[in-house]
């Protein structure tokens, strides 16, 4: 088991970030969480740390039996690299022990540093590693301690697909952390992902979702899957589906600083310039 990866790692109880935690944050730490599994949804505005919130609220949850590891569902190959390469730091303080960690999407194989934790030896690393068996395929990849891909990966357990129940099997175990879930709003794949959040209570699994723009709607589709509801359309806010739910969170109100626009005469030019930007490590969603 150890061989393979699939011996388990202690979840640890030491607190994730030094830091002073914002809102959103602190109200992870302190909710009262529910008995058995539950689905949490975190509703923020881009930017004010829902990542670190959910990290916050999984450790809780783990710590509590609803898990033994975590899941990130991402919309983008981009957005779970991004995410990978930020989890080395996090998880060696969410486990007591070296967890292994997956990066499941078509192209994890052209990830530098996914490639570097494959190839080493488990002696080698104190902080996170991955055996060669487990990496060796995607529907593998969900069995680690720790998995990080693209959500496709996590829908293709509800649907009628082969390997649906290895899939399904090695998410029942963990924390279900769907980023992004307003990118997931068109009909067919929402309907998708209510099934996969069916299927994941019933095996005793627990999740959460974050967004920044989730229509009301969908928010109520998506906690009936646990049978919770929706009732307060307050936004920031911190649901259960136990019908807890956390809207005191104040926000910092006034502007943001200083947007300049400036027109672009052609495509080339704005390609041009995306091109110079990402070279420089820009944020090009944020900054152009």
């Amino acid at each position: 088991m150890s061989e393979a990866g699939l011996a388990g790692t202690p979840i640890g109880t030491a607190p994730l970030f030094d830091f002073s935690l914002p809102p959103m944050q602190a109200a992870c730490q302190s909710i009262d969480l529910p008995e058995g599994p539950m689905l949490a949804v975190i509703e923020d505005e881009t930017g004010a740390g829902k990542t670190e919130a959910a990290l916050i609220l999984a450790q809780r949850m783990m710590q509590a039996g609803k898990g033994r590891g975590l899941f990130f569902a991402l919309p983008t190959m981009a957005t779970a690299d991004a995410m990978f390469a930020r989890a080395e730091t996090v998880l060696g303080r969410l486990f007591a022990g070296v967890p292994s960690v997956t990066l499941a999407h078509g192209r994890s194989a052209l990830s530098e540093r996914y490639r570097g934790i494959v190839n080493a030896a488990r002696e080698s690393s104190d902080t996170i590693t991955c055996t060669p068996w487990l990496a060796e395929n995607r529907r593998k990849a969900l069995l680690a301690d720790v998995g990080v891909g693209t959500v496709d990966q996590a829908l293709l357990a509800a649907l009628p697909t082969r390997f649906n129940t290895l899939r399904h099997f090695g998410l029942s175990s963990k924390i279900l952390i769907v980023d992004e879930v307003h990118e997931i709003g068109e009909p067919y794949m929402a309907s998708v992902l209510e099934q996969l959040l069916r299927l994941h209570r019933g095996a005793g699994g627990s999740a959460i979702l974050l967004t920044a723009t989730l229509p009301l709607d969908l928010r109520r589709r998506l906690l009936a899957t646990y049978e919770g509801a929706a009732e307060n359309p307050a936004y920031p806010a911190l649901t259960l589906s136990s019908g807890v739910a956390r809207t005191d969170l104040p926000q910092e109100t006034g502007a943001k600083g200083v947007v300049s626009v400036s027109r672009l005469d052609s495509a080339a030019e704005a390609v041009t310039l995306l091109a110079q930007a990402a070279g420089q490590g820009d944020d090009c969603n944020a900054s152009h």
